[in-house]
């Protein structure tokens, strides 16, 4: 009688184990495959993805009306949406569109772009240049340089380029158009690119407003080798104009997470900085791209809400590096300004220029088309 007991409990334990170790392989497969704002992903022959900038003109006269669908909710407000369940196009479906339907074409190929992915382990790009373009608001000439400045200085260096339209991430947004919400789409244009490049340790943005000059020394000689970082990381500092909370006297640069520079007059300068896949990078890009933080009425748009989560967030700060602005974003300075240092403005030989408030002047495509033709030069 004992034995038929052993032998009983033998059998429901083996069957109530394996039922539970099953159980969990199975809950396990049910778990949904990474990806980004598209389900399916298409994967890219080269570590350099940017968009076809020689559909801007069709682009343009779509219009964002006719790339994405319009919805309206019970109360009346109006709304683009994306379909994230959007299928590639076959490559016949590719030869047919070009072929006999370039307007269909052109949007669809809009689609896929924002599915390019670049997932080979060997090789992979350590560190991958983002930027954003405008079809919108620039000329192709202008878009044209801007992209070939960036995939010129990638090629140099075996780094990724990862370029996106910015009216690709319209959908996303609350503001739904690109001069209202462009600051904002830089950390979306990120936070895909990690998705899209997972094995690479440095993102770093440069606007489409912004030129790499020094094409010979690499991002590592230039910012992130620890002693030169160490050196322009600005210590004990507010973290804003007028805060009172300041950056780390004995912050250690080989713990940097995020590299943002910082302006002479206080503000963080977003036209050129660095974030790593880390999890306080992942944190502040999640936390900036929470709709309840974007659309709050902040002074200077993402300058300031960066400000205010690192004021708020000390695990953020404690791994955030604010350097001088000449490391990665050095200031075109205008004839006609008599303000700021040389510190702060571009000279030649510094290795980034931006053009900050070229929007305003409406200067953005004589300025960069100037300085494009020196580095062609050199």
């Amino acid at each position: 009688m004992s034995l038929l007991f052993v032998i009983a409990l033998f059998l429901f334990l083996s069957y109530g184990l394996s039922s539970l170790f099953s159980g969990q392989a199975h809950h396990r497969s049910k778990i949904p495959p990474v990806h980004g704002l598209y389900k399916s992903e298409v994967a890219s022959s080269t570590p350099l993805i940017f968009p076809s900038v020689q559909y801007h003109d069709t682009l343009r006269s779509l219009g964002i009306e006719s790339l994405f669908t319009l919805r309206t909710d019970i109360d009346g407000n109006k709304q683009y949406i994306m379909k994230p369940d959007d299928p590639p196009m076959t490559e016949a479906e590719r030869k047919e569109l070009s072929e006999k339907n370039l307007r269909k074409f052109v949007k669809r190929n809009f689609y896929d772009h924002g599915k390019l992915v670049y997932k080979n382990r060997v090789n992979h790009p350590e560190v991958v240049i983002v930027s954003l373009i405008d079809f919108e608001g620039y000329s192709v000439d202008h878009l044209v340089k801007t992209v070939q400045n960036k995939v010129d200085y990638a090629q140099r260096h075996n780094y990724g380029v990862y370029v996106r339209w910015a009216q690709e991430f319209i959908p996303q947004l609350q503001k739904q158009s690109v001069s209202e919400s462009y600051e904002f789409i830089k950390p979306l244009a990120i936070r895909a690119a990690m998705n899209a490049f997972p094995y690479a340790k440095y993102f770093w943005f440069v606007d489409q407003n912004g030129l790499i000059m020094d094409l010979d020394k690499s991002l590592q000689q230039h910012l992130l080798e620890p002693k030169i970082l160490d050196a322009a990381t600005l210590k004990s500092v507010p973290v804003i104009e007028g805060s009172n909370i300041k950056t780390y006297k004995h912050f250690d640069s080989r713990n940097a997470k995020i590299i943002i520079p910082k302006t002479e007059n206080g503000n963080l300068d977003t036209s050129s900085f660095v974030v790593t896949p880390s999890l306080q990078g992942k944190a502040f890009l999640d936390y900036i791209n929470d709709p309840l933080v974007r659309n709050y009425p902040f002074p200077n748009k993402l300058s300031s809400t960066i400000g205010h989560m690192l004021e708020w967030h000390p695990s953020i700060l404690q791994r955030t590096a604010l350097v001088v602005p000449k490391t990665i974003a050095s200031s075109y300075k205008p004839a006609t300004s008599q303000e700021g240092s040389d510190s702060v403005y571009y000279k030649e030989g510094d290795f980034v220029i931006t053009f900050a408030g070229c929007e305003i002047s409406k200067s953005c495509e004589a300025e960069l088309a100037k300085y494009y033709e020196k580095v062609k030069l050199e």
